[in-house]
């Protein structure tokens, strides 16, 4: 089974009323890849989808617990200081903000297939990640 390194942006616009396609679409995707893929995040996804849940869609903070306790039960890559470092090479060799290279080295640690967000090119490889936008 392939993994897959999903990205904030995904988790959240699945649970934005608001984003009216990209919702549906999100939420498309995701259910399409529970059953045929490995499901990836990692420790800072989990971090930066509660705090958009909580300051930009207005979800009570006990509500976006319950929605990380949902997203946990996929494997999560926990950031240490080796990644760190990993992310803060693949910012200056690849050109990549470095919350960008930390979500890239966690996909690759997990040996991800592909990596979903709306953040990266699609069809790009990095790290020997395919960067996939599913909302497309």
């Amino acid at each position: 089974m392939s993994k897959i390194f999903v990205d904030t942006n995904i988790w959240a616009y699945a649970v934005d009323k608001g984003a009216g396609s990209k919702q549906h679409a999100a939420r498309q995707a995701l259910s399409r890849i529970r059953s045929s893929s490995s499901v990836v995040l990692s420790s800072q996804v989990m971090q930066e989808f509660f705090v958009v849940a909580t300051k930009k869609l207005d979800i009570a903070p006990r509500q976006a617990r319950l929605l990380l306790e949902d997203v946990s039960v996929n494997e999560v890559v926990a950031i240490d200081a080796d990644l760190v470092m990993n992310a803060a090479g693949i910012s200056l060799e690849d050109r990549l903000s470095f919350w960008d290279a930390l979500i890239v080295a966690a996909a690759e640690k997990a040996k991800c297939r592909e990596l979903w967000t709306e953040d990266l090119n699609p069809g790009q490889r990095i790290r020997g990640v395919i960067v996939v936008n599913p909302l497309q």
